[in-house]
């Protein structure tokens, strides 16, 4: 999937995508499951608002972008992303818009993009953060039918609803994809992030890895996906 998408944008001057799905969760409210609230002086009863809930909701993502050639083998890249989960109640609406420019440089196989730009999240239709960072990005191909992918990215955060949570992320990934013919392939992803937080309390590292097929059947694409990922904190 991601093999074909970088394939095709690197061969068009203008183009887009929308991804359309359900996305049940177990935790919308990002809240407990525990009943109570334990403290120096006894537990406090928690009402069902402050108390996990599932639902099922709508997963939206968007991207734009647009690139002209400077010279050969440079260019101009500007792209613009959004992605929502919508659900029945707006209190738990999640989205996220994001504007990157930068530059793109092309030799022999190989494709660097310098990136960077502003991007904003709302939680509940209230804004939640603001970030602005950069990132820089590079593949190949590797043989006729692979491409390796490695990006690095970091960002400062500034959360709009606990200034103690504001942050620097760092953010490494690498992935290999491959066609095993015209309609069936795969890939593997290894992912890893860590955030630096004003308290240290809210710091955390995360590491994931991952793998898909996918199979083209008439227009329609089915993709399975396979991860793990661990999360820790640093209090």
């Amino acid at each position: 999937m991601r093999f074909y998408s970088r394939a095709l944008n690197a061969r068009k001057p203008l183009g887009g995508s929308i991804e359309v799905a359900l996305a049940p969760d177990s935790n919308v409210n990002r809240a407990t499951r525990s009943d109570t609230l334990g403290t120096v002086i006894g537990d406090f009863s928690l009402d069902n608002d402050a108390r996990a809930k599932s639902g099922v909701g709508l997963g939206l993502q968007g991207q734009s972008y647009f690139r002209f050639g400077v010279e050969p083998g440079a260019g101009l890249l500007v792209r613009a992303s959004s992605n929502a989960t919508l659900y029945r109640e707006a209190d738990f609406n999640d989205a996220t818009v994001a504007l990157r420019a930068g530059s793109r440089y092309t030799w022999g196989g190989n494709q660097l993009t310098f990136s960077a730009g502003p991007s904003r999240r709302w939680y509940g239709g209230r804004l939640f953060s603001a970030t602005i960072g950069g990132g820089v990005s590079w593949q190949r191909p590797v043989g006729k039918r692979g491409r390796v992918h490695l990006d690095g990215n970091i960002a400062h955060v500034t959360n709009r609803r606990n200034a103690l949570q504001t942050a620097d992320d760092f953010t490494l990934s690498a992935s290999f994809d491959r066609s095993f013919s015209a309609r069936f392939g795969g890939g593997v992803q290894a992912f890893g992030f860590r955030e630096a937080a004003r308290d240290p309390g809210y710091s955390l590292a995360m590491g994931e890895t991952s793998a898909y097929p996918f199979r083209e059947v008439g227009r329609t694409r089915l993709v399975g996906t396979l991860g793990y990922s661990r999360a820790c904190s640093f209090t």
